[in-house]
């Protein structure tokens, strides 16, 4: 039987992490994967990166403290998530939001980017949010639902240049 869950990324992740990009790639190549995950060839600088960013250590002005993590079934990487806890700015509370997450390009249209925003939301909880704000872009119609699937809330639009239009989703927790 497949077991989905989340982990903090380690070490013996890497090459798991590297086939994932490769694979995100090769169906996007301007995919972002994590904003903090700048260099893909520095796995473990990153690693360091985001064990002193979960606890507050050494944050830049502008940054909150976030939680990484990686979707698996069974041991394979098949999607990630990053959980800001705190929307500390106006970037923050219009673009990014509290959670961003994606799913490998072959695993989807399987019902797990609900499930892994269920377990994202799960950790929201743990982290005693009173609410999440998720941002999407208009046009991507698969994310849109997978926050409705979450009972998310369609808040605002804003309207980035005249040609993208992001919307705001929220999702109460308590």
């Amino acid at each position: 039987m497949e077991k989905l869950r989340l982990e903090f990324p380690s070490i013996e992740d890497k090459n798991q992490w590297e086939r994932y990009i490769k694979e995100y790639k090769e169906n996007d190549s301007s995919a972002s994967f994590l904003p903090e995950f700048n260099d893909e060839k520095n796995y473990e600088k990153w690693l360091s990166k985001i064990v002193t960013e979960e606890c507050g250590i050494d944050l830049p002005k502008d940054y909150s403290k976030a939680s990484y993590f990686f979707l698996k079934l069974d041991d394979r990487i098949i999607g990630h998530i990053s959980i800001r806890h705190s929307l500390i700015n106006d970037r923050l509370k219009n673009y990014s939001g509290n959670i961003g997450c994606g799913i490998i390009p072959s695993e989807r249209n399987k019902g797990y980017g609900t499930k892994l925003l269920n377990l994202g939301i799960q950790k929201c909880i743990g982290l005693d949010l009173e609410q999440v704000t998720i941002i999407s872009k208009k046009d991507n119609k698969a994310f849109s639902k997978i926050i409705e699937n979450n009972f998310g809330k369609l808040d605002s639009e804003t309207y980035v240049n005249d040609e993208t239009i992001y919307q705001k989703y929220i999702i109460k927790l308590k």
